[in-house]
Formats: structure tokens, C-alpha cells, sequence
């Protein structure tokens, strides 16, 4: 990845400057963010459900399902994320894109004022792996049926998907901070209900 350091706010304008019709399809978008699709990509998944939006039936599986796939290309270290052809070939509305982006965008710009390049080991390539692992391990949590679990998850990729794209550290320590309560949680959830089928069964 190695993304420098952007504005979200930036890095989607000049997107939308750049569209010329009335749709776009997912590759265009792509190939416009180049080395900083992986973070753009984390913030638009983790979003819905950092905002409790995924929480409808259905959706949290797609998204985990989809950040499990970014994920796996971000251990892999490509240089920008990959999407099948069918995917990829996805025509968007320019309109809505548009529109969603106002909606969100004053929030970004409040955000923007926090975020400054810092700590630069924490966004640094020594780190890419680590950080494709850990939103794997969210990926897999989200696309299962787990009550506020994909809130939880999304909230930690949110601070991943900001430290990312502004190259700023401590967001990144957040990020991970919240990850490894999240991990220690579950970890500890999912235990003690095997213990108690376990107990139930014997």
C-alpha cells in the first residue's frame, strides 16, 4: 500500500471531478484511487456498520464477506485492490455517488481536522500484514450472525480506514487498540458458550 498522506474529502471530489457521464462502474473507481482504494474501501464498509445500517438481515454478511475479500489482498500486499470482472463491471449511478458523499461529507470535513500524518511505523508497510490480518479477523465477525458485532468491528475499521488514508498513527493505535478489546471479547464470548453446550450435551 505505502498510500501519502489525503484528505478524504480530497481523494473523492477529485473522483467526482473526474467522472464525465452519468454512471461509472466500480472499476473506474478503482482504478482512479490506485494505491489508496484499500483504505477508501474499509471506510465505505465499515460505515453502515459503524452507523448500525448492516443491521438489517443480509447486509453485514455481504460486507464482511467483502472486507474478508480486501483484506486477503492487503496481506497479499498488492498495490491496489481486485475485484472479479462481474464486480468490477458494476455501473454506479453518478448522481448518488453524489449525493451520499454530500450527506457524509461535512462529517468528513469535521474529522479532517484531527487527522494529521504521525507516528509513522503504525502506517508504515512494516505493518501492512498485520493490519490485513486483524480486518480479516473483523471481516469474519461482521459476516457472522453476532448482535452488535458488526457495530463493534465497524467502528475499529472506521479508525483503521481514517489512520490509512491521512497516514496517521494514532488512529491506527486506536484502531488496534478497539480490536484487541473486540478480539478479547468474542474470544471470551464464544468460550464460555462452549462451555455451557458442552456441560448441556454432557
Amino acid at each position: 500500500m505505502g498510500i501519502r498522506a489525503d484528505k478524504i474529502t480530497t481523494i473523492l471530489n477529485s473522483f467526482l471531478k473526474s467522472i464525465k457521464n452519468e454512471h461509472f462502474t466500480f472499476y473506474d473507481f478503482i482504478e482512479e484511487l490506485k494505491e489508496r482504494s484499500f483504505g477508501v474501501l474499509l471506510l465505505i464498509l465499515a460505515i453502515p456498520n459503524a452507523c448500525l445500517l448492516a443491521s438489517i438481515p443480509g447486509i453485514s454478511v455481504f460486507l464482511g464477506i467483502a472486507l474478508i475479500f480486501v483484506s486477503m489482498q492487503m496481506i497479499l500486499r498488492r498495490k491496489k485492490a481486485f475485484f472479479p470482472k462481474f464486480v468490477a463491471s458494476q455501473k454506479l449511478s453518478t448522481k448518488h455517488f453524489e449525493s451520499i458523499f454530500n450527506i457524509f461529507n461535512p462529517y468528513l470535513v469535521k474529522i479532517e481536522k484531527v487527522l494529521k500524518p504521525r507516528f509513522a511505523l503504525l502506517t508504515s508497510v512494516l505493518l501492512e500484514r498485520v493490519l490485513g490480518v486483524v480486518c480479516l479477523i473483523h471481516g469474519v465477525l461482521i459476516a457472522l450472525p453476532i448482535p452488535l458485532g458488526n457495530f463493534f468491528c465497524g467502528v475499529a475499521i472506521v479508525f483503521f480506514a481514517l489512520g490509512m488514508i491521512a497516514k496517521d498513527g494514532v488512529f491506527m493505535a486506536i484502531g488496534y487498540v478497539l480490536s484487541i478489546g473486540i478480539f478479547i471479547f468474542f474470544a471470551t464470548s464464544f468460550h464460555l458458550i462452549f462451555l455451557l453446550m458442552q456441560k448441556f450435551f454432557s
